[in-house]
């Protein structure tokens, strides 16, 4: 059992206000093209939608939880939840803490997680933490 689990971390205060400013720029976009251009007024609409959902999304999911077997990463253009079990993790690599992580999953590929969506606290409390996990499995793994 994982002594971490539970752990939860938020986007970066940027990344959760970013969305705003794009939601209003392209509400004014959207306005100023209703009458002139039909197609871009539906497009700037989509691109708003977008963003509203990109919002939500940041303020009502964390970027990383960490349950007993593994751990949560929602990325990606729709913050899909990608789910990876600390046994499947046979490396990590972290050459540029500040920017991001290498996991080599089951010794096949690579993936790479961009840390910069965290809080520099948060990103020295993520490196330890699956640092700690996977070595712990590792280690319980040979003996």
């Amino acid at each position: 059992m994982s002594t971490n689990h539970f752990a939860r971390f938020r986007f970066n205060a940027l990344e959760r206000w970013i969305p705003l400013p794009l939601i209003l720029l392209c509400a004014i976009a959207a306005w100023s093209a209703f009458r002139m251009y039909p197609l871009l007024f539906v497009i700037a609409v989509i691109i708003g939608l977008y963003w509203i959902y990109r919002l939500i999304c940041v303020w009502n999911y964390h970027f990383v939880i960490f349950e007993e077997s593994g751990i949560i990463i929602r990325r990606g253009l729709l913050f899909l939840p990608y789910h990876f079990q600390f046994t499947q993790i046979t490396n990590i690599n972290t050459i540029k803490p500040d920017k991001h992580i290498n996991f080599q999953i089951d010794k096949t590929h690579e993936i790479q997680i961009p840390l910069s969506r965290l809080t520099k606290p948060d990103r020295i409390r993520f490196i330890f933490l699956i640092e700690s996990d996977v070595n712990r499995l590792s280690i319980n793994a040979t003996s």
